[in-house]
């Protein structure tokens, strides 16, 4: 099984879908994904249940669980860190103007 990030496996399924596996809100979940909430070691093992191991322990806290032995990419490059560099873009929103301004 290839293993992933939470941020990956929330684009396979919905923020709600993993919610009500876990037992907690919507909000709960955007908030852990986004780094919000700490990332705990109960945390770690609780996700990685409720999603069947496919956003393992490892990934979620190698600082506690060990590195992750499917981390490696065919390159030899670390998944995490090439993640990490796509989610770093930034995110640029249009606000809606009210009419008459030009800004």
């Amino acid at each position: 099984m290839f293993a992933m990030d939470l941020i990956s496996y929330l684009r396979s399924t919905t923020q709600v879908a993993l919610a009500r596996k876990l037992g907690v809100t919507q909000g709960t979940v955007w908030q852990l994904s986004n780094g919000r909430i700490r990332m705990s070691a109960d945390w770690a093992d609780r996700i990685h249940k409720a999603t069947n191991g496919a956003v393992t322990r490892e990934e979620l806290r190698p600082d506690i669980f060990g590195p992750n032995p499917q981390a490696q990419s065919i390159t030899g490059q670390d998944h995490r860190v090439a993640e990490r560099r796509s989610t770093n873009r930034r995110v640029t929103t249009r606000r809606r103007l009210s009419p008459g301004t030009n800004t």
